[in-house]
């Protein structure tokens, strides 16, 4: 009975004893005879470049290209490039450009959104330059590369260069280069028949002929043809520099000589005048007759992959679209008496202040300046407003900047040199 009486007094003195466990150290469970092994899927590269990708800006693009070798060969590849720049989203694209301060012209890209009150991102391209040259006009743009106008105390010329690879370079000198600005166009034209992009310059000779030049780029013998162009109908006609021709695939148009009473502008008479297309590919004219219902005066524009009329007048605005290119067939597909859009083209119509620019948004939205300002008009919402930009964080340079003859113009990796 002692012993038991001091055991007891003994258990109660331990302290109950608390098992120590390790850090880190996990209780061991049973191992499982069978190893189970986790594999990831392994995407092949087409499916990693042509379906996720291609849809990525340009510039992350260049980036991905320092990855590997293989990367580099996908993304430099020009199949993947003619791709992308389908998908790639529109925005427009000009030089600013400041009188008051002496300053060179800035490129600037505006991304316009729909809607009245919404907000226009506009970003300036401040690290393209073209070494000691100096653009300050753009004269085309194809699948996201410029032609550009240089001009300079010693050298004038055209360029072509890429603003999101920063590549340029200067164009063999035209055989009939003109000076007057007014009597020159060119166009720029990918044919997809020789996988090739073609140069085309566009000017009235002394006798009222039309002169046409073409280049075509990556050939060895590169050098401008003379092409037989046909005699304008008009023949104290002239051809105007803000009248840039309208690309359609391959297929170039442009008014078939202004009259001296619009020298100018954009606008035409539609019962005076002809509509001149040019298949660059097959390198063959055609004059297409405006349709025979517009009224007013006219301006071509480019709508939904179609060429299409703007008419006018004092009271209402047309859009025809050439439906059918052979047969000539034109269709209205739109038709307003907003008072905004109307007022501007009535007061506008015959002067240089207020001019067509683009299309964007699937052809929804309709551009056009007036020097230092841009207007929108939604198609749908039937909506005429002012393109709000904010130019004050881009320098007080561009704040009061004058807008040179906007394009629409996509970011790509395309360089066909």
């Amino acid at each position: 009975m002692l012993h038991l009486a001091h055991q007891t007094k003994m258990t109660k003195r331990i302290p109950p004893q608390i098992p120590i466990k390790a850090n880190g150290v996990k209780k061991k469970g049973k191992r499982s005879s069978k190893k189970t092994a986790i594999t990831l899927p392994i995407l092949p590269q087409d499916v990693i470049f042509f379906s996720i990708f291609i849809h990525l800006p340009a510039q992350f693009l260049l980036l991905l290209r320092c990855l590997s070798r293989s990367s580099l060969l996908q993304i430099d590849n020009s199949h993947f490039a003619r791709n992308h720049a389908d998908l790639a989203s529109p925005r427009l694209l000009f030089f600013a450009f400041n009188h008051f301060h002496h300053a060179e012209a800035t490129l600037l890209a505006l991304q316009i959104n729909r809607g009245q009150h919404c907000r226009n991102r506009i970003t300036a391209h401040q690290n393209f330059k073209l070494g000691n040259l100096i653009a300050h006009s753009i004269l085309a743009s194809c699948n996201g590369l410029l032609l550009l106008r240089i001009a300079g105390p010693e050298t004038r010329g055209i360029v072509i260069a890429n603003p999101v690879r920063k590549q340029w370079r200067m164009l063999p000198q035209p055989l009939r280069f003109s000076d007057p600005r007014w009597q020159s166009l060119y166009g720029f034209v990918f044919d997809t028949s020789s996988n090739q992009y073609k140069v085309v310059h566009l000017l009235h000779g002394g006798a009222g002929s039309l002169l046409c030049e073409v280049l075509t780029l990556g050939l060895l013998n590169e050098g401008w043809r003379l092409i037989n162009a046909p005699i304008p109908t008009r023949s104290a006609a002239v051809i105007s520099a803000n009248c840039r021709p309208i690309r359609i695939n391959q297929i170039l148009y442009w008014v078939d000589g202004h009259c001296k009473k619009w020298p100018t502008t954009t606008v035409f008479d539609p019962s005076e005048h002809y509509i001149m297309s040019m298949d660059v590919g097959k390198e063959e004219f055609r004059r297409i007759r405006p349709p025979n219902d517009a009224k007013g005066l006219c301006r071509l524009l480019e709508l939904g992959g179609y060429l299409a009329v703007l008419c006018f007048d004092e009271s209402m605005v047309d859009i025809w679209v050439l439906q059918d290119y052979d047969g000539e067939v034109w269709v209205q597909k739109h038709d307003t008496r907003n008072k905004s859009l109307v007022k501007h083209l009535g007061f506008h119509g015959w002067g240089k202040h207020f001019e067509l620019s683009a299309s964007l948004h699937d052809d929804k939205v309709i551009v056009f300046r007036s020097w230092k300002k841009l207007f929108k008009y939604d198609l749908e919402l039937d909506c005429f407003a002012e393109v709000k930009t904010h130019y004050a964080y881009l320098g007080k340079t561009l704040k009061n900047a004058i807008i040179s003859n906007p394009c629409v113009h996509v970011d790509t990796l395309i360089w066909p040199l």
